[in-house]
C-alpha cells in the first residue's frame, strides 16, 4: 500500500487538474513497472531537482537535464517537458504562469513521497505442459492493456498461478478477479484449491485490480451500507400512515349537496311558459 503523504498529494494534485494527475500516476506507474527500484529512485531524485529548480527560478530553467531512464517520457512529458536531445535529456517548454507552477509544486511533493515497491524476488515456476496436452488449462491474464497466457495442469493449485502473475506484475500477492468464468476470489484462501475445482477447466481469464479500484470499491461498499442502514432505520422509526376517509365522504356529501341546491335554484328562477290564446 502507499503511504497516506503521497496519497493526500495525489488528491490535492487531482482537485488543481484532474488531466495532469491522471497523466502522473500513468507516467509513474510505466516508471516503476519497467525498472529496478534504485533507479526509479535516482530518475525521481533528478526530475524533483529539475522542478525545484524550476520553480525557484523560472526565467533561469531551460537548462537540459539528464533522465538514466527510458522510461520516463510520459512522466516527464505531463509535466512539461520535452525531449532536448536523443541521449535521455530533457528541458521544460510549458507555461510558466502561477497556475502551472502552483501544479508542478504540488508534483514536487508527491514525488518526496513517492517510494517504489520492492520487487519480490524471481520464484521457480512449475513447468508449463505441452501444447496440446491432456489436462491442461490456459490462463490469460490481463494487466491493464496488456495480456499473457500460460498453461497449467488441472490439478494445479491457484498458488501457482498466484507466483506466475506476481513475476509478471513484480507485486507481491496481486489482488486478481476471474472473468469469464466470473467468480469472486477470496485471497488467499481459495490458492490451497485447484483450477479443476474453481471451475477454472479448460480456461480462465484473470485480471490484475489495480490499488486505485480497489480504493473505488471499498468507498462503493461503504455507501451501499450506509444507505441500506439508513434505509433500516427510516422503516423501523416512520410508521405507515392510514388513509383519512372522512375527506372522501366529505367531498362527496357536498358535491350532493351543491347539486341540490343547484337543481332548486332552476327551478325557482325559471319563469313559467305564458298559456297560448286559443285555450282563452
Amino acid at each position: 500500500m502507499r503511504h497516506e503523504s503521497y496519497k493526500k498529494s495525489l488528491g490535492r494534485l487531482l482537485v488543481a487538474n484532474a488531466d495532469r494527475h491522471v497523466a502522473f500516476v500513468r507516467g509513474l506507474k510505466e516508471l516503476e513497472d519497467s525498472n529496478s527500484p534504485e533507479l526509479v529512485e535516482s530518475t525521481v531524485r533528478s526530475i524533483v531537482a529539475a522542478l525545484e529548480r524550476l520553480i525557484e527560478t523560472p526565467e533561469l530553467s531551460n537548462w537540459p537535464f539528464r533522465v538514466s531512464s527510458a522510461k520516463a517520457e510520459t512522466l516527464l512529458l505531463c509535466l512539461g517537458f520535452r525531449s532536448a536531445r536523443a541521449d535521455g535529456f530533457y528541458a521544460f517548454e510549458g507555461r510558466k504562469t502561477p497556475a502551472v507552477l502552483g501544479e508542478l509544486r504540488l508534483a514536487v511533493d508527491a514525488l518526496r513521497d513517492f517510494k517504489p515497491r520492492p520487487k519480490p524476488p524471481t520464484k521457480q515456476l512449475k513447468p508449463e505442459p505441452a501444447l496440446g496436452a491432456s489436462g491442461t488449462t490456459s490462463v490469460l491474464l490481463v494487466v491493464g492493456k496488456t495480456a499473457h497466457r500460460r498453461r497449467f495442469e488441472a490439478d494445479d493449485l491457484l498458488k501457482d498461478v498466484v507466483e506466475w502473475a506476481e513475476t509478471i506484475t513484480h507485486k507481491d500477492a496481486p489482488s486478481l478477479t476471474a472473468t469469464a468464468p466470473a467468480s469472486e476470489l477470496t485471497l488467499p484462501q481459495d490458492e490451497r484449491k485447484t483450477l479443476q475445482a474453481l471451475g477454472f477447466w479448460p480456461g480462465v481469464t484473470l485480471r490484475l485490480v489495480e490499488e486505485e479500484e480497489e480504493d473505488k470499491a471499498g468507498v462503493a461498499s461503504k455507501q451501499q451500507q450506509k444507505k441500506k442502514e439508513k434505509k433500516t432505520t427510516t422503516t423501523t422509526t416512520t410508521t405507515p400512515k392510514k388513509k383519512s376517509r372522512t375527506k372522501t365522504k366529505r367531498t362527496t356529501v357536498g358535491r350532493r349537496r351543491s347539486r341540490w341546491w343547484a337543481a332548486i335554484r332552476l327551478r325557482t328562477t325559471t319563469s313559467p311558459r305564458p298559456r297560448s290564446r286559443r285555450c282563452l
